[in-house]
């Protein structure tokens, strides 16, 4: 199972439930008034600011703790050097 697959099973299953108590399908199940009428009717927005802060905390967290790689920095560097020497040799500056 891809990870998109399980992505899109689980926001199924969160909207068949939000739907089916939103409109009272669930037998045995009442939530009462206040919360039927105040709080279920807003749960999809409020699971999109939950995800929205998880992203948000999940990218700061990765970005504080990315290594430093300055192994691969002097690998680079000397890379540039070498392409600017082989252009420089190929550049005919007479014509």
């Amino acid at each position: 199972m891809t990870k998109a697959t399980q992505t899109f099973g689980a926001i199924g299953l969160f909207m068949l439930t939000w739907l089916a108590t939103l409109y009272e399908k669930v037998p045995g199940l009442h939530l009462g008034d206040k919360a039927q009428t105040e709080i279920v009717p807003v749960l999809p927005l409020v699971a999109l600011v939950w995800f929205g802060a998880y992203s948000l905390g999940t990218v700061g967290w990765n970005l504080m703790t990315f290594p430093e790689c300055t192994g691969a920095f002097e690998e680079l560097m000397e890379e540039i050097e070498q392409a600017k020497n082989d252009l420089r040799g190929k550049v005919d500056l007479a014509s």
